[in-house]
């Protein structure tokens, strides 16, 4: 509805039936109505302002569509057409309400009516706004009641981050607050450094004051040390002389002894030789009448009893009596054979080496053992080769024992041999041999086994894994055995940082097993160095130290024997 105009009304002229309305009005419903009706009239020429823009708007958006739809169809001929007959319509229209407005103002009844006519229809406007606006205060109340309860929800929501900030400000004042505190805390603490700095400043200077005075002093000091030390150094030159020259006249002595010894056992030895020179020539010379005996014998067919051989008296009242079994022993020939070589017995020396080690037998020990059967200062191959089957060597191949005793007893010089079980050999020589073979070996103390069991498990656990894979590689082609050289060779691969005391040791452990050098079985080495296995061993060799004890007792009468050869 289209407001109605109010131009040219006079402001004290008004209708009689408006009078009697407002008379029936009391002046405050009268100014509340007025108060309502300006505010009611500021939205509607709010309202009308936009949507007059929005007409406007909306007019220009129809002409350009216009004009463009008219563009695009070609017809611009007919476009100036058109606007040339609207421009002529509102010329005409112009000129009609001008000439309107004249008329009006030539007749003023005319023009009384006309505002009368206004006015009663501004006056039905406001009514029917007035109802409008009671039909629309309900819908008022409950979009103001919408608006409270929303208003209400963001209250309660400012209220809450209020409570939110009230408590992050707490909590910055007590970070603030105790940053104060620290930052007080480190400012009397660099007073106090400070402080220190000085007093350390002093101190230094005073130090490098007193370090000056001793510099001096030392000098002083230093050089009559020197002399001192320059006579001490000259006396101790002096002692090492005297020293050196009684070590000299004992190195002496030593010599003499020894040419003497030499000379001695060459002389011992020449007489050896005359005496087996001497006993070949009685041999020969027994041989040729045994053979007068025999010819003797088969001319006259006769029995010969054992009974009636002559006793021949030897050179050097040495007296051989003849038999016919002795001669059969004499006459009997041995098979010759190379010399046994060290490298045909290590790994046996090896063996019985780790085998003593295990039983704590020292070598000492076992050389006492092994010529306990000797008889006139000599032992032959036989009794070499019994002794080695038995305890503490325990051989269990009489040939490998063979082998060994003839080695210990076959001479260096000789490349070829006759393989006599009775062949004989000095016992020093044996004690010699005998520990070159089994490398001269020192037994572990309870603290040293301690240590390298501890020091290859830390090893061996670290490294467990490239063991094992390196191991299985290895367990394809050794069935599940390995040679010393193959596992120092695993351990080399891996670069176990592992000395060659380390190495024996691992084999040594694992040789228990077995008891045989060329099947160790590798695989037990993580049983063996595993966390708390030491302890079970140890008691497992407690028990087997009670049963040696007997054997103990043998080595220790037997070990009085040995003095003689050391």
């Amino acid at each position: 509805m289209k407001r109605p105009s109010t131009a040219g009304v006079p402001k004290h002229s008004q209708s009689p039936k408006a009078f009697k309305l407002s008379s029936k009005l009391s002046e405050e419903n009268l100014q509340q109505k007025q108060f309502q009706l300006s505010k009611t009239l500021s939205k509607l020429q709010y309202e009308q302002r936009n949507l007059q823009q929005q007409v406007n708007f909306i007019e220009q958006e129809k002409q350009k569509s216009k004009i463009t739809q008219d563009d695009k169809s070609g017809n611009q001929s007919w476009l100036g057409i058109k606007l040339k007959i609207q421009i002529n319509q509102l010329n005409s229209q112009i000129e009609e309400k001008q000439s309107q407005i004249k008329q009006l103002q030539k007749n003023p009844n005319y023009t009384r009516a006309s505002e009368q006519n206004i006015l009663i229809e501004y006056l039905n406007y406001c009514s029917s706004l007035l109802k409008q606006e009671q039909n629309l205060m309900p819908n008022e109340v409950e979009d103001l009641k919408v608006e409270i309860q929303e208003l209400e929800i963001t209250k309660k929501l400012l209220e809450e981050q209020s409570e939110n900030l009230s408590i992050q400000k707490s909590l910055l004042e007590k970070k603030i607050s105790q940053q104060y505190l620290e930052l007080d805390q480190t400012k009397n603490e660099m007073k106090e450094k400070e402080r220190d700095l000085r007093y350390l400043k002093k101190e230094m200077i005073k130090f490098e004051e007193k370090q000056k005075e001793t510099q001096q002093n030392q000098k002083v000091t230093i050089k009559k040390k020197e002399v001192v030390d320059i006579d001490d150094k000259k006396a101790e030159i002096i002692e090492k002389d005297q020293q050196i020259s009684q070590q000299e006249q004992i190195i002496n002595q030593l010599k003499e002894k020894l040419q003497e010894r030499t000379n001695y056992e060459l002389r011992s030895k020449n007489a050896l030789i005359d005496e087996l020179q001497g006993l070949n020539q009685q041999v020969q010379q027994m041989r040729e009448e045994l053979k007068e005996l025999n010819e003797y014998y088969l001319a006259e067919i006769q029995p010969l009893e054992t009974e009636s051989l002559p006793i021949i008296q030897g050179n050097r009242d040495h007296t051989f009596t003849i038999l016919h079994d002795v001669y059969n022993k004499q006459e009997k020939k041995f098979p010759k054979a190379p010399r046994v070589r060290y490298e045909q017995v290590q790994d046996m020396g090896k063996e019985l080496s780790l085998r003593l080690q295990l039983k704590q037998i020292t070598v000492s020990e076992a050389c006492a053992i092994l010529i306990q059967n000797a008889s006139n200062n000599a032992i032959s191959v036989e009794q070499l080769q019994e002794q080695l089957l038995q305890e503490p060597f325990t051989m269990a191949d009489p040939n490998e024992a063979k082998v060994i005793a003839r080695y210990i007893v076959e001479d260096v010089n000789d490349e070829i041999v006759s393989l006599d079980p009775q062949a004989t050999v000095k016992l020093p020589v044996v004690k010699s041999v005998f520990r070159h073979l089994l490398n001269c070996y020192d037994l572990l103390t309870q603290e040293q086994d301690k240590q390298l069991w501890e020091e290859v498990s830390v090893i061996v656990n670290k490294y467990e894994t490239a063991l094992r894979s390196q191991f299985d590689l290895l367990n394809k082609q050794q069935h599940g055995f390995m040679k010393p050289k193959d596992l120092f060779y695993c351990l080399d691969q891996l670069f176990l940082d592992l000395t060659d005391v380390q190495k024996e040791y691992v084999l040594l452990r694992l040789f228990a097993y077995t008891n045989n050098i060329n099947k160790i079985m590798h695989m037990k080495i993580f049983d063996v160095f595993k966390a708390g296995s030491y302890i079970d061993r140890v008691s497992k060799d407690t028990r087997k130290k009670k049963k040696q004890r007997q054997t103990g007792k043998k080595i220790e009468i037997q070990k009085q024997d040995i003095d003689d050869f050391d």
